[in-house]
């Protein structure tokens, strides 16, 4: 399954962040992280457009479950057409 979801995440300490004001570090940040043209990405959002990303994130999901579903049907037809003997001899 691929796997969108959107996620909380909270900075960890690092080098460039340690000497940053402790209640920046503090802070969460949000992410869409999905499988797109078989590579993994990860869209930074922020906290004012969670809210809107939210519905989008909801679609893209329904969406890729739709298209795996038609991709499985598909698969089911053509290996019962096969076993059938139902395809023709087409180039």
């Amino acid at each position: 399954m691929n796997g969108q979801s959107t996620a909380k995440r909270w900075p960890r300490s690092s080098p460039v962040t340690c000497g940053a004001n402790p209640q920046e570090r503090k802070t969460p940040f949000y992410q869409f992280s999905h499988t797109y043209q078989m590579k993994c990405r990860t869209e930074y959002l922020r906290r004012e457009n969670l809210k809107a990303a939210r519905p989008e994130v909801a679609n893209f999901k329904r969406c890729r479950k739709l298209v795996d579903q038609w991709a499985d049907a598909a698969l089911k037809l053509f290996r019962l057409k096969t076993r059938l003997g139902l395809h023709s001899d087409e180039s």
